[in-house]
């Protein structure tokens, strides 16, 4: 028995020929290939650096894919159907839209696939597939499972400096308690954080290690979402001499000693949900933590640390005016933040925004392909959406000009920080800086 599992591309901003390399394999179809039987034949195929072979002789066909790579797949799906395939989906936006999902495939998976996928191979190898399949609780993380990255195609992704493959991902944790109105992760993760046994977790340190890497990143939705257990993490990372990134709250500043403790470790750079500057903004989002911050001193603390921070910003928010905007990038830059990215308003199935925006009949353009954080699906309340999309990309030509590059790289951090720490930053801010000329998303 041969399976094909298949991660699909984002049809928009660019061609299925742009030589566009992702930063980051996918982590969903490793990790099915863990859990599949021994005497199964497995391939993977991660569209972004692979062409799907549509004359496989590969028995069942995995399809996953967030909302922006949906339609793709679907689209992949309806061809193996044709062709007589059996095809499962899966994955976050199917588990919010099964009925749609249910149009395209012979099954589809709601939540997490980890307690039901050897379920599904066994109901197929007696010809009893199911239409739909739901586990009834959220996946205990004790079970260990070795994601299969040897079945990536991992030369055709960006090296990670320093390294001949790229960054791999790995997941230490599942969950988040905060249910932010623009967020889907709660629902379909859950609110209660479910942590992996630290045990499973060296042994994945030690997997990707052997494949000839010791750089990863951390796909936890929040990486100090349990402080405990981010301690005993911490400890375990200082053991192996891993270079890592992840992402996590701004409500670390509650526990500024974790900082440190995070560069001991390893920690190369962080990835902060910042959203926005505006305490309007906050509030009607329901991310009200986010006002506590104090994030010229936190930002310093991470700079001093070694530590580049990434802020992830909403635009398109209602109390979002161009001054607003304007102010939100100087404050950025007068922060020295090392990166920064802008995603237009994504209004996600299963989410409470786009059930706000449904309600107001805000929303102005329904193709899932374009609820990818680059395109103005919805009517603004201070702009006209045209206007929006153009200044959209003009805050991100202002933070990533040389003028900004020059003032928030070369700083006395930095400068003690050694050759790297300036020689990084800057490489990443002027691939960056090229890329907006063509508005290109900096990590399409």
């Amino acid at each position: 028995m041969k399976i094909l599992l298949i991660h699909p591309i984002k049809r928009s901003g660019y061609n299925y020929t742009d030589n566009v390399k992702p930063y980051i394999p996918v982590i969903t179809l490793p990790i099915l290939a863990g859990l599949t039987p021994k005497d199964i034949n497995v391939e993977l195929c991660d569209e972004s650096v692979d062409e799907v072979n549509f004359n496989t002789d590969a028995d069942l066909i995995g399809i996953t894919g967030i909302t922006s790579q949906i339609n793709r797949g679907y689209e992949i799906a309806d061809i193996f159907r044709k062709k007589g395939k059996k095809v499962v989906m899966g994955g976050i936006h199917v588990s919010a839209m099964p009925e749609e999902a249910k149009k395209h495939a012979t099954s589809i998976v709601i939540g997490e696939a980890e307690d039901l996928w050897e379920v599904i191979i066994e109901d197929f190898r007696g010809n009893q597939l199911k239409e739909v399949y739901k586990s009834d609780a959220y996946t205990d993380l004790k079970k260990l499972v070795i994601p299969r990255y040897d079945l990536l195609k991992l030369n055709r992704y960006r090296n990670s400096s320093g390294s001949n493959i790229p960054r791999l991902p790995i997941q230490a944790s599942r969950g988040c308690p905060f249910n932010c109105k623009f967020c889907s992760v709660t629902k379909f993760w859950g609110p209660k954080i479910r942590t992996k046994p630290l045990e499973n977790v060296e042994k994945e340190l030690l997997h990707i290690r052997s494949l000839g890497t010791n750089r990863i990143f951390f796909t936890d939705d929040n990486f100090i979402a349990n402080i405990s257990y981010t301690r005993n993490l911490l400890e375990l990372l200082k053991k192996h001499n891993f270079s890592w990134i992840c992402q996590l709250s701004t409500n670390i500043y509650q526990h500024e000693d974790l900082i440190f403790e995070m560069s001991k470790a390893g920690c190369s750079g962080v990835c902060m949900g910042i959203e926005s500057f505006s305490e309007e903004n906050l509030v009607n989002i329901n991310k009200k933590f986010n006002k506590m911050a104090n994030y010229e001193r936190l930002f310093s603390l991470f700079n001093r640390n070694n530590i580049r921070v990434t802020a992830s910003m909403m635009i398109g928010l209602d109390g979002d005016t161009k001054e607003t905007l304007e102010k939100m990038v100087r404050m950025l830059i007068r922060f020295k933040v090392s990166h920064a990215l802008f995603y237009l308003i994504m209004l996600l199935p299963g989410t409470q925004l786009r059930e706000q925006f449904l309600k107001e009949n805000r929303i102005i353009d329904h193709n899932w392909d374009h609820q990818n954080g680059k395109i103005v699906t919805f009517q603004p309340k201070s702009f006209q959406s045209q206007d929006l999309q153009d200044y959209y990309w003009e805050l991100y030509n202002e933070f990533y000009s040389y003028k900004s590059i020059i003032r928030r790289i070369f700083t006395v951090a930095n400068l003690k920080g050694g050759l790297n720490s300036i020689f990084i930053p800057l490489k990443t801010n002027l691939y960056f800086c090229r890329k907006l000329k063509n508005r290109l998303h900096p990590i399409d």
